[in-house]
């Protein structure tokens, strides 16, 4: 339990919280970044930079914070240029509602050569894997190899997303809906868009779903996200001029993003190789994470 806590921070100083475990150190700098609330105890606020009730992106652009437990909140999919650039956002991942601008990859590439990191290997999944397309060709001297999972690169008269699945992720709750409607909805939208032979139990996909609710619920952000691949263009240009060695991963149970994507990225880039998982669709099952990581480091070793 916290109590009576006040912290003043001043610009340009850098504070580092010191405490045995279980004191309260990752609760006190979760509750700065507005990832858990104060709810207990009468009269509780919460004032960050004066303020009680913040959008908490525009929030963690202006705190810079270093936990032990953030390499945890990667995932299988997380790539290194893409650790580097949550760091604009303060998040462990680049969620969809965030905008990646040009300048922060070129400064994530900046952070790599300052790090010494010359080459690295670029993934990237769904469109994540749009970003990596072009990542691969913009910075060519610094991808070793690219993987592009459950992806496209938007070439015209590709095969929509099916009807159902693209719905059930474009039409959720209403904002303000109560957490049970909107944990119900990802349930439902994940045994639509997920892999129907590699089925998550249900109570870990509510787990999963209001953990992301607790660090940030933000509705608006799916339209956002698809008007960014609406926006972005055919990516056969940069598939054309691609040198470094491709391996492109897909489900053939994909709704949302059709395998016809995977092979159109797999077709345009020279010598890039298509795998396909059977009874796959728009996630990442953990049944064939050791199938996954094997596809990739084979990719990693052909480039070395």
């Amino acid at each position: 339990m916290l109590h009576d806590i006040s912290l003043r921070i001043a610009s340009g100083e850098h504070i580092a919280i010191l405490g045995p475990n279980g004191c309260g150190k990752s609760t006190l700098i979760k509750t700065m970044t507005c990832e858990c609330y104060p709810i207990a105890g009468e009269g509780v606020r919460a004032r960050i930079f004066g303020r009680e009730r913040w959008d908490v992106f525009e929030l963690r652009k202006r705190l810079g914070v270093v936990a032990a437990e953030f390499p945890s909140e990667r995932t299988l999919h997380t790539l290194g240029r893409d650790a580097v650039i949550t760091g604009f956002f303060s998040s462990s991942t680049i969620w969809p509602e965030l905008h990646v601008t040009e300048a922060m990859r070129e400064r994530a590439a900046a952070v790599l050569d300052h790090l010494g990191i010359e080459r690295a290997h670029v993934v990237g999944a769904s469109m994540g894997g749009m970003i990596a397309q072009v990542f691969a060709v913009r910075f060519a001297e610094r991808t070793r190899s690219l993987a592009v999972i459950f992806s496209s690169n938007n070439r015209p008269f590709l095969p929509p997303p099916a009807p159902r699945a693209l719905l059930a992720v474009l039409k959720g709750p209403p904002p303000g809906s109560p957490l049970n409607v909107i944990i119900d909805n990802v349930v439902r939208v994940t045994k639509i868009t997920g892999s129907p032979r590699y089925r998550a139990p249900e109570e870990q996909v509510r787990a999963e779903a209001i953990e992301g609710y607790e660090r940030s619920y933000y509705p608006w952000g799916v339209a956002r996200h698809f008007s960014a691949i609406m926006a972005s263009g055919s990516l056969l240009g940069y598939n054309r001029r691609t040198v470094a060695p491709t391996v492109v991963i897909h489900g053939r149970a994909d709704k949302l993003m059709p395998p016809s994507g995977g092979r159109a990225v797999a077709r345009a880039i020279n010598g890039a190789r298509l795998v396909l998982f059977d009874g796959m669709g728009h996630d990442l099952p953990q049944q064939l994470w050791g199938r996954l990581i094997s596809v990739l480091t084979s990719n990693f070793a052909e480039a070395s």
